[in-house]
């Protein structure tokens, strides 16, 4: 039974990277010029599109290589465990799987945690807790892409048509999207982050290709993170200019920006 722990981590992976999809996929295209609004220095990196594609990329690339080394723990098959290490340039584990491999046949019945040189990856406590913050974020976004509707889009712009929408998870903070945001980033860092996961156990910051994957990963985000959080602000000056008492009416009901009950 316990060979079969670690298969319980595949829905979550699964789930986080979707959320993950969600929240990087921009549901509607840029606005015209004439609907942009005035924002922050770091909105030229913001609203270049690029950026949620290279993490949307990473981050499914980890998600398939996790997969395909628990489903290789589970059945034993130490030529999978090979071979997907290899394309990734992880040769840590070759001699020992080489070893492994002429020892033990694929179908045998010992269990995987007695053959020697098998990468051993299990679900943990954080990637758990990973998992639920990933797809919370991915569904706030999703409920903010429905509640806003052809007004969202992930360049800052108001509309000749804008409406000022305080439903939904606008009823608990003024700026959802980005609470979705962050809890969905935080998330994949801990899922992939966490003791039990491939870039843990297979020491991926050892070899060149998972360092700079992980520093692409982290500067991206970064980046695209701290630019929207400078945006907010903006966004509260350019509502409140076009929506007036509408707007501080919703601002006084609603004053908590990303999280409830604390800012």
């Amino acid at each position: 039974m316990e060979d079969l722990l670690p298969l319980i981590k595949i829905p979550c992976i699964l789930l986080a990277t979707i959320g993950l999809q969600i929240t990087a996929t921009p549901p509607h295209p840029p606005p015209a010029k004439s609907d942009e609004a005035p924002s922050t220095s770091l909105e030229v990196i913001v609203k270049q599109r690029g950026g949620p594609i290279i993490i949307k990329l990473i981050c499914w690339l980890a998600a398939l290589a996790e997969i395909l080394l628990i489903c290789a723990q589970t059945l034993r098959c130490h030529s999978l465990a090979k071979s997907v290490l290899y394309a990734l340039g992880i040769n840590m584990h070759m001699q020992q799987l080489e070893q492994a491999s002429t020892q033990l046949p694929d179908s045998s019945e010992s269990s995987s945690s007695s053959s020697p040189g098998m990468v051993m990856l299990y679900p943990s406590f954080l990637s758990f807790i990973g998992t639920i913050l990933a797809v919370a974020g991915g569904y706030t976004r999703y409920l903010c892409y429905r509640e806003l509707g052809h007004l969202f889009t992930f360049e800052m712009s108001i509309m000749k048509e804008h409406k000022l929408i305080t439903t939904g998870p606008y009823a608990l903070v003024r700026h959802p999207a980005y609470t979705g945001l962050l809890c969905t980033i935080v998330g994949i860092v801990l899922l992939h982050g966490a003791s039990g996961s491939w870039v843990i156990e297979c020491r991926v910051l050892d070899f060149t290709l998972g360092r700079a994957m992980v520093m692409i990963f982290l500067v991206v985000t970064s980046l695209i993170t701290i630019g929207l959080l400078k945006r907010i602000p903006k966004e509260d000056e350019a509502l409140a200019q076009k929506f007036g008492q509408e707007w501080k009416d919703w601002a006084q009901r609603v004053p908590f920006r990303l999280f409830w009950g604390v800012y």
